[in-house]
This record gives C-alpha cells, structure tokens and sequence, in this order.
C-alpha cells in the first residue's frame, strides 16, 4: 500500500520550511507504518529533502518511490536497502531540474527507472549520465514527455542507455525537441542482450532509423514486443526491419505499427511476416492507409495460416467493405481472435454483415473486445449484427457508437448481447437509440451487468433516462455499473433529473463517476441532483459529477456547487 504525501508550496521561505517540518513528520510516521510506495511532491526546503534521504535510507519497506516534481536539493539514497523502483515527473508540465533530482535519487538496487516531463540541458544530462553509469540492474527504462535544449544534450544520454547491460524494456515515448542524436546513437549501437521490449514512440525514426535498427539483427532475435507506433518509418523502413526479423528467426510477440506512414505494400510484408514469425499475439496497423484490397487478403491469409493472432488493431485504416471481405473471409477456417478493432472505416451495412458472417462462423467463440465505433453502419447493418453478438460469449468490451442503427435496430442489436459474465465497458453513444433503445440498454444492465456504459446523444427523453436509472438500482450487487455516460441528451428535462436523483444518485449504488452534461434540468432539476448528492455521502460514494450546460443561472449554480463541493468533484457552468 502507498499514498500521495504533498504540501503546496508556500510563497515564504519560512512558511515553506514550517510546512516542510509538518510533512516530514508525517513521512517519518508513513514510511515506518510497513508501506511499500511513497510518493512526494513540493519539498521547499533542502533540509527538509535532507531528512527525507536519511528516512529513505533507514527504511527496509519503500520499494516504490515517486517524485512528482524536481527538489531542491538532491536526494542521496546510494545506502538504501529496499528501494528498486524510481518514478519521476507527471503530467504535461516539464520540470526544470527533474534529471538532477533523479541523478540524486539512484542507487545501485535500482531496476525501474521512469522520467517524465523533464527539462533538461547538456549539463544535467551529463550528471543523470554519470549516477546511472553505477546502476548495473536497471532493467526498464523509459523516457516520456521529456524536452531537451540542444541535440548533444540527448548524444551523451543515448550512449548511456547503450551500455545497460541488464535492460529488458526500452520506451522512448513522446519526447520533443532535437531528438536526432538520440535516435541516431540508439540505433547505432548494440542495445543489451536481454531486451525483449523496444518501443519508439513519436520519436519520427524514419527509413534511415529503420535501416538502422533492422542492422541490429542480435537485438531483434531476442525482442518480444517491438514498438514504432508514429515513427514514419514508410513502407521501405519496414521492409528492411521485416526482412531482419524473419532472417534472424525472431520471437516477437507483439508488433505495434500504429501511424508509421506504411501503404498497401507496407501491409504485404507484414503479411509476410506474420506467416514467418508463429509467435506473434498481437498486431498494430491503426492510423496506416492499407485500403487495398490484396494487401487485406494478405494479411487475412497469413493470419489464417498460422491461427495464432489473438489481437488485430486497424482502427482509421479507412478500409472499405471490399477490405474487409478480403481480409476476414479467410478466417472462417478457424480464426479464433480475442480482440478486433476495426473502428472509424467506411465498412457500412456491408461491412457488418460480413463480421457478422464471421461471428457467426465461430470467430465470435474467444472475442473479448470489438470495437466498430464509427464505422458508417445503419439500421440494416445492425440487424445483422444482431444475429451474432448473441455467439459473443466471452465479450468484455464491446463499442458500436456513432453508427446510426435508429431505435428499433439498436434496441434488437442490445438485447442479444448476453455474455456468461458481467462486461466491463458498453459504448452506444450517438447511436440515434432514443427511447426505446434506452429501454434495451436497461435490460441488458440488468440481465448482463457492466462496468461503464455511455450513451450519450440518442435523443433520449425523460422516459428513456427513467428506464436505465430503474435499471441502475435494481442491479445485483455483483454488476453494479462504476461510469454511467447519460450527456448530450437535451431533452430529459426536470423529470429525468427527478429519475437520476431517485434511481442513479441514490444510497447504496455503486456509481462513481456521472455525466450529465447538456441534459436540460434547469434549476429545479440541478438542485434534486445536489440533494440526492448529499444524502448519497452516507451509504455511497459519487467521486464524479459532470453536468455543465443544463440551463441554470449563476445563483443557483453558485448554491449547487457550494452544497456538494465537499461531497465530489463537481463540474458546472463555471
């Protein structure tokens, strides 16, 4: 167990060290209770970083220590005996100073380092450089988010990375500024003969950078999951990295693609490589234009070859129902996925009949996620569909929103889903459901059970919030729903606000987070919410409660939010 100990830092330096000596106290206290993760943020004084050091090191307990910001002055941990995780920095804000922090915080036991947010120079580089030289056991390592000032600032970094001998998890994600040393030097080198995880995120590797990690065929053999998700690495980068796997007979299990600029040729040699390489679980080509016809066949007869692909992403492929014929009708010999994302593609009616062909084929035996979110399918199309996700045993996860099925297609498609389990997340939104559709999502609530449902912009009324907050209270306590998405319904007015304050915000129900934005409540109905919120404290616990834009005037806003400010965190008009 661990909590967040913070104090916001005063603008006094003696109010700050005042405030530091209260929070060190409350450390000491925690870090002898037998916890195993701290996480600090805001020491103002070095004293006060000082004793944190001493407490640190005398403590046989925190294995997980997180510094949410820089210090100032540096941790010195080298005598500690139980520390091996290190997290640093948060959020999109970069701290000036993070590296020299976390430079202080290493010791040798290390073996999770994680820096985000950080701005840094060539100068703290270089000492971040020299405390990791000691660190022989780090063995996952990532860099997030971070800004450098000049590219020898990376350079340096680059060639220390290279020399940890013990790394198995290598993430370089999202991380701006002249990033060419680091890419260049990375990809230079032979990385550690353990790593099995490489992962490049928006780092624009590019076909050089391609060429240049498909030349380090040692690192390759070895890796389980390789990463280049938004690296642009095209389709003539890929093809020299595919090659390099399949010549070096590769274990590779998770092959992650998405954005990476690759075409209808980039899509044959994946093909290629799914064939060559039967360890393979889990694909990624989302965000990559494949829309042809032989290049789907492709992957679909690879895939069917091997049968061992359990998860495919081709999410924004702008694939067309042609596509999706030539890439599923191979599978009917026995694919068996676990998760299928097909979402934002023009796969219309046609489309979903084919994955309904599919499901009802048997690929529906092991499915725990489909998504199909926008993909242009009407009612026709989902009446299909309903045909098969009642063969969807298994399904955790399943998003159909802003498809417009209409209410009668919609309402059919909902009730034959029926899962041996309670499902995890059900995502309608902008389904054009209506009513009657709200009506099926509250027997499913009650027959299945799920997590998180969202439904929001389906023209709902008063009626149709009456069924799901019916719904919502009568749950068996084992599938009571956490996230309940009812927004963007303007018409639900006072009387649906009376049904969320009666049925949903009610003692005892397991609602913890509420969207209720733009449903027309006005006044009256706001203040039915704000009362139920309050009773609710005693037998319930609503974290959540966003409902901006429902007609209320800045008195009674002013009244809500003070009235259940300490109950939740509220978002309103203002």
């Amino acid at each position: 167990m661990g909590t967040l100990l913070s104090q916001p830092q005063p603008a006094l330096s003696s109010a700050a060290e005042a405030a530091d000596t209260s929070l060190v106290l409350g450390l000491a206290t925690f870090i002898t209770n037998s916890h195993s993760v701290l996480s600090v943020n805001h020491l103002a004084s070095p004293a006060a970083v000082e004793t944190l050091s001493d407490l640190l090191s005398m403590s046989t307990e925190i294995q997980q220590l997180t510094l949410l910001s820089s210090l100032p002055a540096p941790l010195s941990l080298s005598r500690s005996q139980s520390l091996v995780s290190l997290f640093a920095g948060c959020g999109r804000r970069r701290f000036p100073g993070l590296f020299r922090t976390v430079a202080g915080a290493l010791c040798p036991r290390i073996r999770v380092l994680k820096i985000c947010s950080a701005l840094f120079d060539a100068d703290e580089a270089n000492e971040l450089c020299k405390a990791l030289a000691p660190c022989t056991s780090i063995c996952k390592f990532e860099l997030a988010r971070c800004e450098a000032e000049t590219a020898g600032s990376w350079t340096g970094l680059a060639t220390t990375i290279g020399r940890l001998r013990s790394l198995e998890s290598l993430t370089l994600s999202e991380n701006i500024g002249p990033l060419k040393g680091v890419t260049e030097e990375l990809t230079r080198q032979e990385l550690s003969p353990r790593l099995r995880k490489f992962k490049f995120r928006d780092l624009r590797v590019g076909e050089d950078g391609a060429r240049a990690i498909a030349r380090r065929t040692v690192m390759l053999r070895g890796l389980h999951v390789l990463e280049l998700s938004d690296s642009w690495v095209e389709d003539k980068g890929l093809a020299a990295i595919v090659e390099a796997l399949i010549s070096g007979r590769c274990e590779l299990r998770k092959l992650r693609l998405g954005g990476t600029g690759i075409g209808p040729d980039g899509a044959t040699q994946v093909a290629r490589l799914v064939r060559r390489v039967p360890m393979l679980r889990e694909l990624d080509l989302s965000g990559n234009i494949i829309s042809s016809v032989e290049a789907c066949a492709a992957i679909g007869k690879s895939i069917a070859c091997t049968k061992q692909l359990e998860s495919l992403n081709l999410q924004i492929c702008y694939m067309q129902p042609e596509h999706v014929s030539a890439l599923l009708l191979p599978w009917h010999s026995g694919v068996r996925l676990r998760s299928l994302n097909l979402q934002s593609s023009p796969i219309g009616d046609p489309g979903a009949k084919t994955v309904s062909e599919y499901l009802l084929a048997g690929g529906g035996e092991r499915l725990v996620r489909l998504l199909l979110g926008g993909d242009h399918i009407t009612g026709s199309g989902g009446k299909e569909l309903a045909k098969a996700l009642g063969r969807l045993r298994e399904i955790s996860v399943l998003s159909l929103s802003a498809n417009a099925f209409g209410p009668e297609a919609g309402a059919e498609m909902i009730d034959s889903i029926k899962p041996r389990y309670p499902m995890a997340t059900l995502s309608v939104d902008t389904c054009q459901l209506g009513d009657l559709g709200a009506a099926a999502v509250g027997r499913f609530m009650l027959r299945v059970g799920c997590r998180q449902v969202t439904l929001q912009n389906n023209g709902l009324h008063a009626a149709g919030i009456k069924a799901i907050a019916s719904a919502v209270a009568s749950q068996p306590t084992a599938s009571k729903i956490e996230l309940l998405c009812l927004g963007e319904n303007p018409d639900a007015g006072k009387e649906g606000a009376e049904a969320i304050a009666e049925g949903i915000i009610k003692p005892n129900n397991a609602v913890r987070v509420l969207v209720a934005r733009v449903m027309g409540m006005g006044n009256e109905g706001m203040r039915l919410v704000a009362d139920a919120v309050v009773k609710r404290k005693k037998g319930g616990e609503l974290r959540v409660l966003q409902a901006v834009d429902n007609g209320c005037d800045e008195k009674t806003i002013g009244e809500i939010v003070e009235k259940i400010a300490g109950e939740c965190e509220v978002e309103t008009d203002f």
